[in-house]
């Protein structure tokens, strides 16, 4: 019923055709900050793979966990 108004006049169909280009404009906006988002969690996941990978090449004890560590391992029980 609504579209029949906006066809009638030219006013409710220049509105018309602005609101559907607005809404393809906003779609095409939030589809590209996604898949700016996506693109950067992808380089952050690249760089965690790789990050250990390179560091265990190096000789660097930096990409190794805690069980990993070839030196002894001492903990404070509350001893002074």
């Amino acid at each position: 019923m609504l579209l029949g108004s906006f066809r009638s006049s030219f006013i409710g169909s220049l509105l018309l055709v602005m609101s559907i280009g607005a809404v393809f404009v906003g779609t095409g906006i939030q589809i590209n900050l996604i898949n700016r988002r996506i693109d950067a969690l992808i380089r952050l996941l690249e760089h965690e793979l790789q990050d250990p990978v390179l560091s265990a090449k190096s000789g660097d004890k930096k990409g190794f966990t805690d069980s990993e560590n070839s030196g002894p391992e001492f903990t404070n029980r509350g001893q002074s």
